[in-house]
């Protein structure tokens, strides 16, 4: 019974040890993609910034920016979220920690100890779960920006054809069209590199369900 008991706790403290592994992985990623959200952020805010340089062709292509940087933004708050979520995992697996090393040896007090190691890892499924909606909200909003990228990439492709060929400051709104097209370029590379992130992030995740 005894050595049954021993082999439980490994298996418990292999568990436990593993949870802490992923909660690390995890919070490595969410600051990459804050960091991420971030920089799309700026680039949004550059991009609109040179749309209104090229007055009325690039107001389209402002609306949608701003939609960019307002999707980013989101994204830079949900990401916090996350990092909390991540946190208080972290101190459930600290405390589970805790209670598998004072239950050590204790023979007496085993079943106790298993039942609140069993309510900490129910607190910590409770806290992924949670983290599972927060990631989903963050790659909604992902998807969105690179959607919308692509949109206002074609229309800066036909707003500068169009500007060629009817107005008069050609040369002008051409290099800013140039501009927006490259910082939009930007923004998609981001919004990709995030998509694949929060897919990392959703498998990671997955690993706390039990």
């Amino acid at each position: 019974m005894i050595n049954r008991m021993k082999i439980s706790a490994q298996d418990v403290s292999g568990i436990i040890f593993a949870l802490g592994e992923n909660s690390k992985e995890i919070d490595e990623i969410v600051n990459l993609i804050g960091n991420i959200a971030e920089q799309t952020n700026l680039l949004a805010l550059n991009a609109a910034i040179e749309a209104a340089r090229a007055g009325e062709y690039g107001r389209g292509f402002a609306v949608v920016a701003d939609e960019i940087r307002e999707l980013a933004e989101e994204s830079s708050v949900a990401t916090s979220n996350i990092a909390k979520l991540i946190r208080n995992i972290q101190n459930q697996v600290d405390k589970a920690v805790e209670q598998m090393k004072n239950s050590e040896g204790v023979v007496s007090d085993s079943v106790e100890s298993i039942e609140e190691t069993v309510d900490r890892f129910k607190d910590i499924k409770e806290i992924a779960l949670e983290l599972s909606q927060v990631i989903q909200s963050v790659t909604f909003n992902i998807d969105s920006m690179n959607h919308k990228s692509h949109d206002i990439k074609n229309a800066i492709d036909n707003m500068a054809s169009v500007t060629e060929e009817f107005a008069a400051n050609t040369e002008e709104v051409s290099a800013s069209s140039q501009q927006q097209s490259a910082i939009t370029q930007e923004i998609i590379s981001s919004s990709q590199e995030l998509a694949i992130m929060s897919t990392d992030l959703s498998k990671l995740v997955d690993r706390f369900k039990f």
